[in-house]
């Protein structure tokens, strides 16, 4: 069969997200919720008709992270990925979209 996406957590920000009793995990999502980045800065673009849903993520957050669901953004040029090595490290790269410079991830 086809080995695991993801092996161990060790000291990942599912630590953070998982319920190891139930075996389950959350990430509160907001609908419309995209994030820009570009060199040297990063825009959270919240929707305004989702007020309610941010202020319940906040309220239920981690004192001390807070983990937010975001969608694609149909107007950025590439995307973060998370890759696991074989050795069990986690690396982020951007992958671009139509092999073009990226300006907005």
């Amino acid at each position: 069969g086809r080995k695991p996406v993801y092996g161990e957590i060790g000291h990942t920000i599912m630590n953070v997200l998982a319920d190891f009793k139930n075996y389950t995990y959350a990430l509160p999502t907001i609908r419309g919720l995209v994030i820009h980045m570009s060199t040297g800065r990063t825009d959270i673009l919240l929707p305004k008709n989702r007020y309610d849903a941010v202020l319940k993520a906040l309220n239920t957050s981690n004192e001390t992270v807070l983990a937010l669901g975001s969608n694609f953004s149909l107007s950025a040029d590439s995307h973060l990925v998370a890759i696991q090595g074989d050795d069990g490290s986690y690396q982020t790269q951007a992958i671009n979209i139509l092999n073009k410079e990226r300006k907005v991830t």
